[in-house]
């Protein structure tokens, strides 16, 4: 017979203590991916560690947002505005919203998605260090990763100052850039047209 424990038995007590929401919450996240019609087909085709960060969230797992690169960071809250996790996006655009010290390897991802995203302030600070390294960024291979309205917002501010040789090679090779990003979406759709 289980013991008593104030009039009760012990075994209802316990059960009173225990959470029971973590399923119903895990079981929401995954079928705002698996059973979505509009995702259920889709193939994870990024990086490791994005898709790993991820997967820590799916499964209720404690993610170090500080433990992320800022190119992982950015490319999961990509991924969690594309597959609905709002709070998890929400989440991750806060944590991104609050990094005050920039590096040049990060810089064009950091201004493209927080220009995406709507993170104003935070595109304000990043406007404001690429100003200040202008010359350098301009000549950094980054430069050919910014969304094209930060390209242009960019270099039609007045703050935005490298010699013009050097902004017009930056130019020249986004473009061309985008435009071998657009030839090889082409052939991968024709290669899916033939199939």
């Amino acid at each position: 017979m289980p013991t008593r424990l104030n009039g009760k038995r012990m075994s209802e007590e316990v059960k009173q203590d225990v959470y029971t929401n973590g399923l119903k919450a895990h079981q929401k996240r995954m079928e705002h991916i698996f059973n979505n019609p509009q995702y259920s087909d889709t193939e994870f085709t990024v990086q490791k560690q994005k898709f790993y960060a991820l997967s820590q969230y799916m499964y209720g797992l404690d993610i170090n947002f500080s433990e992320l690169t800022m190119h992982v960071l950015c490319g999961v809250i990509n991924l969690a505005e594309t597959f609905k996790l709002d709070e998890f996006a929400k989440d991750l655009k806060t944590h991104l919203s609050k990094i005050d010290k920039f590096e040049m390897d990060s810089l064009a991802i950091l201004l493209s998605t927080s220009r995406k995203y709507n993170l104003d302030e935070m595109y304000k600070k990043l406007k404001e260090f690429a100003f200040e390294h202008a010359e350098e960024f301009v000549n950094h291979n980054s430069i050919v990763s910014l969304l094209y309205e930060v390209l242009l917002d960019l270099i039609k501010s007045d703050g935005f100052s490298a010699p013009e040789i050097d902004i017009l090679k930056a130019i020249l090779s986004w473009h061309t850039e985008m435009n071998s990003k657009d030839e090889k979406s082409i052939d991968e759709d024709d290669r899916d047209v033939e199939s």
